[in-house]
């Protein structure tokens, strides 16, 4: 097998795309610099095993992102987790405070309290509102802690999603005995099944 040549990456999680290299079998410093591959600039992580003649073989592997299902996935496991410890009755801003700690904590991209702008016709208000939460500018999270999600609700996510050109937004209502029945799940067009 030479330096190039792809092998399986048996330790890759669902939803992280990989690309794992055989390189010499030196330390892998030689190749990185903060974090990131010196020669093309993508993120990368180092894995080092033994191989079976005693020395060691360093892997490298690229990672390029989720998909808006594979997101919506951790967000998910993440807000049953804010549930699990909290229960429901408390403010949206504390569960939206304890959610963005636990994403925080997956090491997802995100932004709170997202200002995105609004057009109309030949008018541009620089905060036509705010996003509760984008996860790595993707997916969309709106928090509730309300009795129960109405129509009205919905319809004001699925104007956040086409106004700010999202394809997926999750609706989370931590004010249920079971998070499972306050999550909404809201496209706006088609996803992406395979991310490029």
């Amino acid at each position: 097998m030479n330096e190039h040549t792809p092998i399986k990456a048996p330790w890759v999680n669902r939803g992280e795309r990989a690309e794992v290299k055989l390189t010499e079998r030196k330390p892998l410093r030689k190749y990185l610099q903060n974090g990131k591959d010196s020669s093309t600039n993508i993120e990368i992580a180092a894995y080092h095993r033994e191989h079976k003649d005693g020395t060691e073989v360093t892997e490298r592997r690229e990672e390029y992102g989720y998909t808006e299902n594979e997101l919506a996935t951790k967000v998910i496991g993440c807000a049953i987790e804010v549930h699990r410890q909290l229960g429901p009755g408390l403010l949206e801003s504390a569960y939206q405070r304890c959610l963005v700690f636990e994403l925080q904590k997956a090491k997802l991209n995100i932004e709170v309290e997202k200002p995105i702008p609004l057009f109309y016709k030949e008018i541009k208000m620089e905060v036509g509102y705010r996003l509760d939460i984008l996860v790595e500018n993707k997916l969309i999270v709106e928090v509730k802690s309300i009795e129960a999600i109405n129509d009205i609700h919905i319809a004001q996510c699925l104007t956040y999603l086409k106004v700010a050109d999202k394809k997926l937004a999750l609706m989370i209502n931590f004010n249920t005995v079971m998070i499972k029945n306050g999550i909404k799940r809201l496209i706006n067009g088609q996803l992406n099944s395979v991310h490029l």
